[in-house]
């Protein structure tokens, strides 16, 4: 693997370490309050904008089209929201919500990852 590559994705595994402690803690408050997507798409948000700020300034490192870049991560996490939405409804009933929680966030992982090196980020 490129040098660089492994670097960005050692920082993205980072980050992404804090924003999944974001987003489980804030999940884990949320479900006794209200209903488990509800709960699911307000923690993924803040685990979102966390994502976003820390990748631009310390990984990716790209300072221009903010907007655009956050409309275009947005949408990245969105699809990242909609594939652990799906596997959370989907699979609800096998297993407590949390454990679903755990178990959709490697494949939102990899989705987000690849398309935020290859669109959002991109140079």
């Amino acid at each position: 693997m490129e040098k660089k590559l492994f670097k960005l994705l050692t920082r993205y595994f980072f980050i992404g370490i804090l924003a999944a402690f974001i987003e489980l803690s804030s999940f884990s408050l949320f479900i006794k309050h209200i209903n488990y997507i509800i709960a699911n798409s307000l923690a993924f948000c803040l685990a979102v904008i966390t994502s976003f700020v820390l990748n631009r300034v310390f990984n990716f490192k790209v300072h221009d089209k903010t907007i655009i870049r956050f409309g275009r991560f947005l949408i990245v996490n969105i699809g990242g929201l909609c594939i652990s939405n799906f596997i959370l409804f989907y699979l609800r009933g096998f297993m407590p919500y949390i454990e679903l929680k755990i178990l959709s966030m490697p494949v939102v992982i990899f989705f987000q990852f690849v398309t935020n090196y290859l669109w959002t980020f991109k140079k």
